[in-house]
């Protein structure tokens, strides 16, 4: 049973990814909604099941153990976030639990940071994407607008090749729905947000002749969640898909840089968690 719900979960998530949302992008809307999307009572929980599921390099279906995280602060407007878990995999409790919250009455900003996907975690070594008064949702923003914005350069020296990271991390709310269902449960008042992340990566030619492209400028995780009202973060997907230039990897290898060592060369995956159980006092 509990392999089936997980399946039939993975499934959804890759619906959600694949589906296109109501709203035009190009049209503005201003939804008109208020109340708690994230309760922020001390002592609240929400426990997930977290999936990792993909098709490249190879089929792949990952069920782990649940997560939990609770609200361990919460003074004024400021929230932390914490969890007893020596290791999590949800994506979305990961970045609740890297730093601050900043709650208002109708925003949820961040002050921590975001992990790169896991299969370019060698090629950050020791690297930080750091996020600072960022917007995880704002119930009074136009739909599809940006919330919040961030780019900026790392550079990594620590292997035989160096390497210059270029990031640009950005928000926005994507849509607001009255009800909708997941799973056959009728679900009320949800908020949808996404957190997209947009890597390139370049290092010098061996032959000096100047740069070679390692990722072109791509959007390598892009993080969808369902926020309740009264609930919180109901359910969320972080789909993680790119590919390294093949043309560099012949020349890094030819040269005797295997790259592949410190990044997978090209990638499709969906991170996801769903609730599984949880407390909010009301």
């Amino acid at each position: 049973m509990t392999i089936f719900k997980n399946t039939l979960f993975v499934l959804f998530i890759i619906s959600i990814i694949s589906s296109c949302s109501s709203n035009d992008p190009d049209q503005t809307i201003t939804p008109q909604i208020t109340g708690d999307y994230f309760p922020s009572e001390l002592d609240n929980y929400w426990r997930y099941s977290p999936s990792n599921s993909g098709t490249i390099p190879s089929n792949y279906i990952i069920i782990h153990p649940l997560e939990s995280i609770f609200i361990s602060n919460s003074e004024a407007s400021i929230i932390n976030v914490n969890s007893n878990e020596t290791i999590l995999h949800g994506v979305v409790n990961k970045l609740l639990t890297s730093g601050d919250l900043k709650k208002t009455e109708s925003t949820l900003h961040l002050n921590g940071k975001i992990d790169p996907p896991r299969h370019m975690q060698n090629m950050f070594l020791g690297l930080e994407i750091p996020l600072n008064d960022f917007a995880l949702y704002d119930l009074n923003a136009d739909i599809n607008s940006e919330l919040s914005v961030v780019s900026s350069t790392l550079t990594q020296n620590n292997f035989t090749a160096n390497f210059t990271i270029d990031y640009t991390i950005t928000s926005k709310v994507t849509d607001v729905l009255e009800s909708t269902t997941i799973n056959g449960e009728l679900l009320n008042n949800v908020l949808i947000s996404e957190i997209t992340m947009n890597l390139s990566i370049k290092t010098p030619h061996p032959d000096g002749s100047g740069d070679i492209e390692v990722l072109a400028p791509q959007d390598t995780m892009v993080i969808t969640s369902y926020f309740l009202k009264d609930l919180g973060l109901y359910i969320s997907s972080a789909l993680i898909e790119y590919q390294i230039n093949p043309d560099t990897i012949s020349i890094l290898e030819d040269n005797g840089f295997l790259i592949s060592s410190i990044i997978s060369t090209e990638v499709y995956e969906i991170n996801g968690q769903s609730l599984n159980d949880y407390m909010v006092n009301e």
